[in-house]
């Protein structure tokens, strides 16, 4: 099974609310996919018997050549007890399926599976007992020699180990294996088909695409052939993705021309998977469509569950999970029935599989309910515990419980898979390994922990600057993303724009035409900085490039980041005042997503309700503001049934906000303090950013009572917390309490102590933006010739007041 980088959507606060959508910054997730499931050959159909309680019985014992009717000290684990004992074996003994068997030295166990096909087992050699139907057998070598004899019809043979695989029509052949060190099969009679997997490098982007290589034994030709264990086999390498393209092209003709069924399939799904690996999902889809015709056509179910599987990758793609869901369904139908023991390496990917495109379409729950099937099957299948799809499982699992807002739980399965890893990679350098630390930044960065994000996100940079010594791959371009997204949360907006020009200027290497979903991302990436910045028309440029981008991409227009682009469009203009224009943008992007997500419940839905009752409370339309609100609460409520979790306290902020509008400053407090309560529940050690906001509604909910006191109590907790939150002490957030306070003593009456606060105020501003020109700054004149004036000072009113104007001045003709 190859694995796929899942490209996600961070999602990040400005400072009014909005959620603005980064696109394609990575969560640098190992998705388990089967893009080349096993193929498994045999066009003969039988009859269906019930599976077997007994795989295989002894037929004959040898030892030291000589038969014999017992043997002792045989190694056995039973997939019920998980450890391994030393027993007796006699002849006419029922071994169970997914029995683990090490031979003795010098005995030979001779077995014989409930189809009549003997297993000759070598002295000292270790097997697994796998599957055994009506339909077929399954069965896995660990170590040492084995002898197959395939006596009967059946619609599949298979033995395994690892990434190999023997598929077999009424053959003889053995299968010995060398861990670490070399596996061998040796044709006796028939035809043999092995497959192991391979990998072919794109130097375009350097792309890494994960195929399988099939070679075929038979009479009257290659009878035995021998492969190296324990590296990464490059197959080819291509240095355009035309060349790759044109080149499994011209050898799906060669296979077409041989008229041989095996190679057809073989060739169609190679077609399939390098155009999936190229983003060219929609084509991929008509090869695979071929492929699935031609496996009914042949009664072929081993293909027919192959392509069922690779079509759901091909619309997991294209961002159609309800449609990749339904595809994943079929397949694992059908591999349970073709493994009726219910335990294979392929149905622990097919639950996999569910569990990504459910993570997609925000089912957090749903999807951690196939992540855990899917662990808990690879437990029995690899009991020592160790092994990369252990690893990738503990990530997946990470990833649900990071989409569920559970932040510190998703850490401890971050940290798992990142143990394993370095058990598996013992020298530290390793993708895997890289992508760890990146997961684990991106929980850091959901609990408000920014600077220790940060150095999770640098240390998978400096990984993949070793991997990648030439410093130009399309992981570090992506890291160059997300250590902008962090920079953009703390508020360093210049150095977020570093960042993202950095991962454009590579990406624009990389993908040399110019059109990729990740250049797209880099453009809506810097598009939210110089949101941020307040530089809301260079915003609205790039993020107009990005969607155009994104509608050549994806020409039926219909596609998650298309979606994203229209709300970020939506926050640009609202931040910008046009608000009618925004309306128009949140619109378009719910629409789209309600075209995306058909049963009308999903996060980013909940979303746009959210950001379609920000703008009508901003038009001061509070009550049209709050049934969006209410929409939104209602779909979270049905998402996170046990009512905790992070959308859900932001929404109370929002209703708390609009009922401030209102003029009904009791009911905001009280969705105020349902939201701390949240809050405190959230984030245990009581620092983060939206606690700090909360404070923030209550301090302007006791200052519209005059209960200024109170609201400056509120204020000082609020700014205490930034200033842990932004240890440098310089952000917009920190700049705006200072102004607050500034607010709740000019309320007091105390204004030479708010003149205090609105200089330190503005002094972070103009920091903060050194050309002069935000609308923070034109604020803080304001408040600063208000105050002067009611102490007097006419002529420094006078002065701030037409500061004050210049700069608004100066906004609107920019």
């Amino acid at each position: 099974m190859g694995n796929t980088h899942d490209i996600g959507k961070a999602i990040t606060k400005t400072k009014d609310g909005d959620d603005m959508i980064h696109l394609r910054v990575p969560k640098f997730s190992f998705l388990l996919s089967i893009l080349a499931m096993l193929m498994l050959a045999s066009n003969q159909s039988m009859g269906r018997e019930a599976p077997q309680v007994a795989a295989l019985r002894v037929i004959a014992i040898e030892i030291d050549g000589k038969v014999a009717d017992s043997v002792s000290g045989v190694s056995m684990t039973t997939a019920a007890e998980g450890t391994a004992r030393k027993v007796s074996i006699r002849k006419g003994d029922a071994i169970a399926q997914g029995t683990e068997i090490v031979v003795p030295s010098r005995t030979v166990l001779v077995l014989e599976t409930a189809n009549g096909n003997p297993i000759r087992l070598q002295p000292g050699c270790g097997y697994r007992t796998g599957s055994v139907s009506g339909r077929g057998e399954t069965h896995t070598m660990l170590f040492g020699k084995a002898f197959f004899s395939v006596k009967h019809a059946l619609d599949f043979f298979n033995v395994n180990y690892n990434s190999f695989l023997a598929s077999v029509r009424g053959t003889e052949f053995s299968v010995e294996v060398d861990p670490k060190k070399e596996i061998s099969f040796n044709l006796t009679k028939g035809k043999l088909l092995v497959q192991r997997d391979v990998k072919v490098r794109i130097l375009e982007g350097d792309k890494v695409a994960e195929m399988k290589a099939s070679e075929v034994l038979q009479q009257g030709g290659k009878t035995t052939v021998s492969y190296r264990l324990g590296i990464d086999e490059y197959l080819q390498e291509f240095k355009t993705f035309r060349e790759a393209e044109e080149y499994y092209r011209r050898k799906l003709e060669e296979d077409e021309r041989s008229s041989d069924y095996d190679r057809i399939q073989g060739g169609l799904n190679a077609m399939g998977m390098i155009l999936n690996t190229l983003g060219k999902n929609r084509n991929a889809i008509g090869y695979y469509e071929r492929a699935l015709q031609s496996a009914l056509v042949h009664g072929d179910v081993t293909w027919e569950a192959t392509i069922i599987n690779n079509l759901g990758l091909a619309y997991y793609g294209l961002g159609e999970y309800h449609k990749a869901i339904e595809f994943f369904e079929k397949a694992l139908a059908i591999q349970l029935k073709l493994y009726p023991n219910g335990v294979h390496p392929d149905i622990a990917g097919s639950y996999n599989n569910q569990g990504i495109a459910y993570n997609g379409l925000g089912e957090y729950r749903k999807a951690i309910e196939f992540f855990e099937k899917a662990l808990a099957m690879f437990l029995k299948l690899y009991p020592n515990g160790v092994h990369p799809d252990f690893a990738k499982s503990y990530n997946n699992l990470g990833l649900g419980y990071s989409g569920l807002g559970e932040f510190r739980k998703a850490i401890e399965y971050f940290e798992k898979s990142l143990d394993m890893f370095l058990k598996l990679y013992p020298n530290g350098i390793h993708p895997d390994i890289s992508a760890s630390y990146g997961n684990e930044g991106i929980a850091y960065n959901g609990l408000g922990e920014y600077r220790k994000a940060i150095e999770f996100f640098e240390k998978a940079l400096a990984m993949q600057l070793k991997l990648y010594p030439n410093g130009v791959h399309p992981d570090i371009a992506k890291s160059y993303n997300i250590l902008g997204a962090a920079y953009d949360t703390l508020g360093e907006y210049r150095k977020a724009i570093e960042f993202y020009e950095k991962a454009l200027a590579m990406q624009l290497k990389l993908y040399p035409d110019g059109v990729h979903p990740d250049i797209s991302a880099s453009y809506g990436n810097e598009g939210i900085a110089y949101n941020g910045l307040g530089e809301y028309r260079k915003a609205i440029e790039f993020f107009e490039k990005a969607l155009a981008m994104q509608l050549k991409l994806y020409p039926n227009g219909v596609h998650p980041d298309i979606a994203g682009s229209y709300n970020n469009l939506g926050v640009a203009y609202k931040n910008f005042g046009e608000f009618r224009k925004a309306i128009e943008f949140y619109e378009k992007s719910l629409a789209l997503k309600l075209k995306l997500y058909p049963d009308g419940v999903h996060p980013d839905i909940a979303g746009s309700y959210g950001n379609l009752g920000i703008v009508y409370n901003d038009l001061g339309e509070y009550r049209k503001a709050i049934e969006f609100f209410e929409k939104a609460l209602a779909m979270q409520l049905k998402l996170y049934p046990n009512g905790v979790h992070p959308d859900i306290a932001k929404i109370y902020n929002k209703l708390g906000i609009a009922y401030n509008g209102l003029g009904e400053h009791r009911k905001a407090i009280e969705y105020f303090e349902k939201l701390l309560a949240m809050q405190l529940k959230l984030y245990p050690d009581s620092i983060h950013p939206d606690i700090a906001l909360n404070y923030y509604g209550l301090g302007i909910s006791c200052s519209v009572l005059g209960e200024y006191r109170k609201a400056i109590e509120y204020f000082e907790k609020l700014l205490a917390m930034q200033l842990k939150l932004y240890p440098n002490g310089i952000h917009p957030d920190i700049a705006a309490s200072y102004n607050n306070l500034g607010l709740g003593y000019s309320g007091l009456g105390e204004f030479r102590k708010a003149i205090e606060y609105f200089e330190k105020s503005l002094d972070m501003f103009l920091k903060l933006y050194p050309n002069g020109l935000h609308p923070g700054i034109a604020f803080n004149y304001k408040f600063l010739s208000l105050a002067y004036e009611k102490t007097g000072d006419q002529a420094r009113a006078a002065e701030y007041a037409k500061k004050a104007l210049d700069i608004e001045n100066r906004l609107k003709e920019k």
